[in-house]
């Protein structure tokens, strides 16, 4: 068996040319707007804002980009937040909305996501009677209490238009944010969506 031919291929590689790694090629990290992620961000930008229909739509469209690449825990994620978003604009479409978070939900464990989803439920039945009962229960079962379940409290007492009530969860609202500011645009918000309680902005100021 003669030698190689010059240039030709050996067992190490010698005389191959060189292989070519194009830029950012090697380490390319995916888009996380491609699995619904980044959707899901606007519609947390969104809703607080008094923009429900926005939010509506940013996750459904995080929820169709979830599903389109198997990612059951964010479409999941997405849906219980279109809930949320449509009960603020009208309890009868959140019903559909929040039967399929149940469906996405059921064979999955997130707690976060579920509790979400119970805060939908809320928001929807804003009004009713036994709404206390069950915020009381959900306030059991978290660890702190948070800013989405603040925001659904407040939209049930601006319903009611239950100002004294509106002050104190305003308070609260208050200690899980670095100033008032926050606290403020969700009670706005929760004022936009009901179409009334215009002395919102004195209650604000307390």
């Amino acid at each position: 068996m003669g030698p190689p031919r010059p240039g030709g291929p050996t067992r190490t590689g010698a005389g191959r040319p060189p292989r070519r790694r194009l830029p950012g090629r090697a380490r390319r990290r995916p888009d996380p707007g491609l699995d619904g992620r980044h959707q899901r961000v606007l519609g947390d930008l969104y809703w607080p804002q008094g923009e429900a229909e926005r939010a509506a739509e940013a996750y459904l469209s995080g929820r169709c980009e979830a599903e389109a690449h198997a990612k059951a825990g964010e479409a999941a994620h997405n849906q219980a937040l279109r809930a949320l978003a449509t009960a603020f604009v009208g309890p009868h479409r959140a019903d559909d909305e929040l039967d399929l978070a149940q469906q996405l939900l059921a064979a999955l464990d997130l707690r976060a996501t579920t509790i979400n989803a119970a805060i939908a439920s809320l928001i929807r039945d804003a009004g009713s009677p036994a709404l206390d009962d069950r915020v009381r229960a959900l306030r059991t079962e978290l660890d702190v209490a948070g800013l989405t379940l603040e925001a659904a409290v407040a939209f049930h007492q601006v319903v009611l238009d239950d100002h004294e009530a509106l002050s104190a969860t305003i308070a609260r609202l208050r200690e899980h944010t670095s100033d008032g500011t926050y606290a403020y645009c969700l009670v706005r918000a929760c004022s936009l969506w009901k179409g009334s309680l215009s002395d919102v902005d004195h209650l604000a100021d307390r």
